[in-house]
C-alpha cells in the first residue's frame, strides 16, 4: 500500500532537560504543513583517462529537513522551535513517514539547529514560517544523526550514521542495506552488532538490544 504525506509525522523531543537523548518524549509537531526531507549526497568527481565517462563517489550526505510551519504561539512545541530559531539552542527532532505507532515507519533523527524562519505576510494568507532543520554536532559522541525505524508499535530503533558516511540498516525483509564501500560497511556492521543497537520508546525507555 502506498504511503501518503498526510500520514507522515514530525516529532520534537520535549523531555527535560533538553535535549534528553536517552529518555525522549516524542511530541508530534502537527502544526507543520508541507515538509521536504533531503537525502542528497555530495559527490567527489573522478575523471581518469581510462574512461570518457565522468564518474564520482559519494562523500557526505545531507539529511536536513525543510518545512512549512504554522505560526501558533500558544503551542509549547512551536514556542520551542521559535526560541531555537532566535538563538543557537538545539532541538532533538525525528521525522517519520508514518506515526510512531506504525510498524515499518522509517525516517531520521538528529540534534538540530533551526536555520531560517521567515515567511510571507500577505493579507489573504495564514502566517507561516519556512523552517530549516540542520543537523548539529552538539559535542556528545552518542548523539549521532541516525536512521530511525519502527520495529514494534511505539518503539523506534536508531542506527547511527557514522563519521565515514557508512551505516548498516536492517531492511523490511531482514537483509542488510550497506552504504559506503563494501569492506568499510561490513566492518561497521560487525561493530554495530557487537556494540548492540539502542532501542528508544515513546515512553523514554532505552535499552541495548542484540
Amino acid at each position: 500500500m502506498a504511503k501518503l504525506g498526510l500520514d507522515a509525522v514530525a516529532y520534537l523531543n520535549t523531555a527535560t532537560p533538553p535535549p534528553s537523548w536517552a529518555t525522549p518524549t516524542w511530541t508530534p509537531m502537527d502544526f507543520i504543513s508541507d515538509l521536504t526531507e533531503k537525502t542528497d549526497w555530495d559527490n567527489a568527481e573522478i575523471i581518469i583517462r581510462r574512461s570518457w565517462i565522468k564518474q564520482g563517489a559519494k562523500t557526505v550526505v545531507d539529511v536536513g529537513v525543510t518545512c512549512k510551519m504554522l505560526r501558533e504561539p500558544g503551542t509549547a512545541a512551536y514556542a520551542t522551535i521559535r526560541k531555537a530559531l532566535w538563538s543557537r539552542q538545539v532541538v532533538d527532532v525525528m521525522f517519520l513517514d508514518a506515526s510512531l505507532a506504525t510498524v515499518g515507519a522509517e525516517g531520521v533523527r538528529y540534534i538540530a539547529q533551526v536555520h531560517k524562519g521567515g515567511g510571507s505576510q500577505n493579507p489573504n494568507e495564514a502566517l507561516w514560517r519556512e523552517i530549516d532543520f540542520v543537523p548539529f554536532p552538539d559535542g556528545d559522541p552518542t548523539h549521532l544523526p541516525s536512521w530511525a525505524q519502527v520495529s514494534v508499535a511505539g518503539t523506534a530503533v536508531f542506527t547511527p550514521i557514522n563519521a565515514a558516511g557508512t551505516a548498516t540498516l536492517t531492511g523490511a525483509m531482514g537483509d542488510d542495506i550497506l552504504f559506503g564501500d563494501d569492506a568499510a560497511a561490513a566492518e561497521l556492521g560487525d561493530e554495530l552488532r557487537a556494540q548492540g543497537r539502542r532501542r528508544s520508546t515513546s515512553q523514554g525507555v532505552e535499552v541495548p538490544v542484540g
